[in-house]
């Protein structure tokens, strides 16, 4: 299960990259909302959730450790671009 909670005003397209394979999109997070999303992980292999804000800028989180069952919690900021891992 990941959360995302978009603090932002822009609506978010939100994805998970499995080491240098392929994103996967999950879905979209509405600005000023709270989404979930349930993605099928039967193996424990690091991964990296990414978002792209309609008009503004792409973020790629750090490599998670991530195990099957594991919960996950993205918040986007009201100001990611002061983030050091968007651009």
């Amino acid at each position: 299960m990941i959360h995302v909670r978009n603090f932002n005003f822009n609506d978010a397209t939100v994805w998970t990259i499995v080491r240098d394979g392929p994103r996967h999109r999950l879905g979209t997070v509405t600005g000023k909302s709270d989404a979930s999303f349930t993605l099928r992980w039967d193996f424990s292999v690091p991964l990296r959730l990414e978002f792209d804000l309609l008009a503004s800028v792409k973020c790629v989180t750090e490599e998670l450790a991530v195990d099957p069952g594991d919960t996950l919690e993205l918040q986007i900021s009201v100001d990611p671009s002061q983030d050091p891992w968007c651009r």
